[in-house]
């Protein structure tokens, strides 16, 4: 296979043919504006000589050593495989919170940036001409990406009551298409609060990327069961949940370590919501020791063994660095609370 690496066309097969690939794919899973020819080839050209010096410049070659057919199996993993995965490892690279953090969003609209999480909700469009529409966008729903006209295809027409409230789906309908053009704004509800009864382990694995037989086993071993072909009743599995979980008790914790986590924590009064209420925190900074954080009062850890008894706490969170959590772990901490968190 030398006329691969001596010949023009063979460049043309390294080179550009795998980064036009990887060009192409990464058109079909982001949002990508139009290019003229000559600014694509050199996106191309980009994608294809990392593809080149990632793969192809090694393993054929390799590969040829133990046998012709090795060899034409790694050329076709390296120029037709590799090309189509990178996009997606660039689109995971990009999605990192490290990386969230430093860079612009690389999506150009906030449109794209909605429709591309796939969230299933509740819209109320508003139009130009002073009407309002109702629908449900979900799985069988569809939205335009940019660079083409926002249009929107909704699954379903609700009605709307005087009160601006959906009722009911309407009857002997296909859905909805509604052209960007005509629209003035819409509004975003909650899937369940507008008056989605069920939900299946398929709907909650496209939200989680979980597996939608993980998790209808997970839920087998709480006290839920779903029905075919319709899924689990969102009010009782929330229940179930939240009890299963212990959302529904309060307990008393114990905080360990006050820095700039363990702070915020105490300042979070959210926690209160699932069931977890911190009554005291504990450090070994003076600075700190017999002041208060948000109500919550702060203790020199030597005072745990007095306080536990008084506050009658078995549950401890450890907000301090992953060394000195590990040494806790072993410590009479440890072994008065029932349950510790790190």
């Amino acid at each position: 296979m030398d006329f691969l690496t001596d010949t023009s066309i063979g460049l043309f097969i390294m080179i550009v043919a795998p980064g036009f690939l990887s060009l192409k794919t990464w058109g079909l899973i982001h949002p990508t504006r139009h290019t003229s020819l000559a600014d694509s080839l050199y996106e191309a050209i980009f994608y294809g000589v990392l593809n080149y010096f990632l793969v192809v410049h090694w393993l054929p070659p390799l590969m040829a050593r133990i046998s012709y057919v090795c060899g034409i199996l790694a050329y076709i993993f390296s120029l037709i495989v590799v090309p189509f995965l990178l996009p997606f490892l660039w689109k995971k690279i990009l999605s990192l919170e490290v990386i969230k953090r430093k860079t612009i969003n690389p999506i150009p609209k906030a449109w794209d940036v909605f429709f591309t999480r796939r969230l299933p909700c509740f819209m109320l469009v508003h139009l130009k001409n002073g009407q309002t529409i109702g629908g449900l966008y979900a799985y069988e729903s569809a939205a335009s990406s940019y660079p083409e006209t926002e249009d929107l295809y909704l699954q379903e027409v609700w009605n709307i009551d005087s009160e601006g409230k959906f009722s009911s789906p309407v009857e002997d309908t296909m859905g909805l298409l509604v052209n960007y053009t005509a629209i003035d704004y819409i509004e975003l509800y909650q899937y369940k609060t507008k008056g989605e009864q069920y939900v299946s382990s398929t709907q909650i694995s496209n939200e989680t990327n979980i597996d939608a037989s993980q998790i209808a086993k997970d839920l087998s071993y709480v006290n839920i069961s779903g029905r075919t072909r319709v899924g689990y009743n969102i009010d009782a599995l929330i229940e179930v949940l939240e009890n299963f979980l212990g959302f529904t008790n309060m307990h008393k914790a114990f905080l360990f370590g006050v820095g700039s986590l363990g702070a915020a924590l105490l300042q979070d009064s959210g926690l209160q919501h699932f069931g977890l209420e911190i009554v005291a925190a504990f450090d070994i900074n003076p600075e700190l020791i017999g002041k208060d954080l948000n109500g919550i009062p702060i203790f020199h850890s030597d005072d745990f063994p007095q306080k536990m008894t008084e506050y009658n706490v078995n549950i401890g969170v450890l907000t301090v660095p992953i060394q000195i959590a590990q040494l806790a772990r072993s410590t009479p901490v440890n072994c008065r609370l029932k349950r510790l968190f790190t």
